[in-house]
């Protein structure tokens, strides 16, 4: 499937979704149910951005395509919504199945590697952290001795 998404455009969209989802239930007055589902749901996305290695992740802690794993998998949970919450309106259940399809889209279609900018800036990050821990060291020895 050809990219679509660089993993910049696809950190913005991870964003705005954590909003969408925290805000739409609300907004439009749904019941509690599928308001916390997609809470929880929120909260699921601000966590997997948060730790992703991408140009908005500030721990850096996981590769794109792990994450995109994981969108994957929320987007069939989007999905499953209507098996999930049978009773609820025809109208919240395909709004919700949209944003699954949605979801599926963008983690198929999103680049599995940030810009080589992007790249170069980690690396400089992980040389700088390495670089203060060892003048964090030299200072400790040189106090305890």
């Amino acid at each position: 499937m050809a990219k679509v998404f660089s993993t910049k455009t696809h950190g913005v969209l991870d964003y705005l979704t954590v909003g969408q989802l925290l805000a739409m239930p609300r907004m439009l007055g749904w019941n509690k149910g599928p308001t916390q589902w997609l809470t929880g749901m929120a909260l699921g996305t601000l966590a997997n951005s948060v730790v992703t290695r991408y140009e908005y992740g500030p721990l850096k802690l996981l590769p794109v395509r792990g994450h995109l794993a994981i969108d994957f998998m929320q987007g069939l949970l989007f999905c499953a919504f209507p098996l999930l919450f049978p009773k609820e309106s025809t109208g919240v259940k395909a709004t919700v199945v949209g944003l699954g399809l949605f979801e599926l889209f963008a983690s198929l279609s999103t680049e599995t590697e940030p810009s080589y900018g992007e790249q170069v800036s980690q690396y400089t990050d992980q040389i700088t952290d390495t670089l203060q821990d060892a003048t964090d060291g030299l200072r400790a020895h040189e106090i305890g001795a």
